[in-house]
């Protein structure tokens, strides 16, 4: 995983997602979202 991409993709996606998905944007399962 690279981190560059974690980060930019978490600070783009923040503001928009629901806070019970908060989650989805740890970086674990940053990288599931990317094999889908």
């Amino acid at each position: 995983m690279n981190p560059y991409e974690w980060l930019k993709y978490t600070l783009e996606n923040i503001m928009s997602i629901n806070h019970k998905n908060i989650r989805n944007l740890y970086p674990q399962n940053y990288k599931k979202l990317q094999l889908d």
